[in-house]
């Protein structure tokens, strides 16, 4: 009858590389490893102590392992898929060494191959969670960038409204302005012309002998007097 501990420590060798890959972010992966590495030859150290295997077997086993590890990694690094044909292969291996028996390779294969779907169809949820994700982040974008280009036609719009009300108001103000400008040279003309029309008719009178020079020009001061009073009045307006 085979010992029991070598018979589990056998078994336990044959998992090594599917349990790296059943277990944990690939982060961990390494840390895994060197655990179980080094709960395996604890456990090929004490059988050996016990005397229930012999030191050269026992480096068999680590020189086993060692490869067998090797070549788990090797295969981690070219995909994440088990290599279920290896892994079958050595189950295979181990129900013709005794180390289990048929029914137990089977399960534990299906259980390999159901954990793994398992992962797959987390990995492609966690996929599609982020692909909705960045989709609905990429259209909330677009419908900010929109309403904010929106709202700058807008303001746009208010801005050039604002400025041809200005422009208006400044041509109207300044139509305005010519126009009091207009009426006060018109006045002016008309004022010159009334002072030119007195003093011709004051000369006019001098000539004639009606009126003296000196009350010709009293008369011509207090029109001009009474003229400049009047602007000052106005200009106080």
């Amino acid at each position: 009858m085979r010992n029991p501990i070598l018979t589990l420590t056998t078994i336990i060798l044959l998992a090594l590389p599917t349990i790296a890959q059943e277990r944990g972010p690939k982060r961990s992966q390494t840390e895994r490893k060197k655990g179980d590495f080094e709960n395996v030859e604890k456990r090929i150290k004490n059988a050996v102590e016990r005397g229930d295997i012999t030191k050269e077997e026992a480096k068999a086993k680590f020189a086993e392992m060692k490869k067998m590890m090797e070549r788990g990694r090797i295969a981690e690094q070219k995909s994440d898929k088990p290599n279920f044909e290896s892994i079958e292969q050595r189950l295979k291996e181990g129900v013709r060494r005794g180390d289990l028996t048929e029914e137990q390779a089977k399960a534990k294969f299906a259980e390999m191959k159901k954990q793994f779907e398992k992962r797959r169809e987390a990995a492609n949820h966690k996929r599609n969670n982020q692909v909705d994700h960045q989709q609905r982040r990429e259209h909330e974008e677009r419908e900010q960038q929109e309403r904010r280009m929106h709202e700058e036609r807008e303001h746009e719009q208010d801005r050039d409204h604002e400025e041809r009300g200005h422009h208006e108001h400044d041509h109207t103000e300044r139509q305005l302005d010519e126009a009091r400008e207009h009426a006060e040279r018109q006045r002016e003309r008309h004022h010159h012309a009334r002072f030119d029309a007195i003093e011709k008719s004051l000369h006019q009178a001098v000539e004639a002998g009606l009126i003296s020079g000196l009350e010709a020009q009293k008369t011509m001061a207090k029109l001009h007097l009474a003229a400049i009073k009047h602007q000052q009045k106005k200009e106080r307006r």
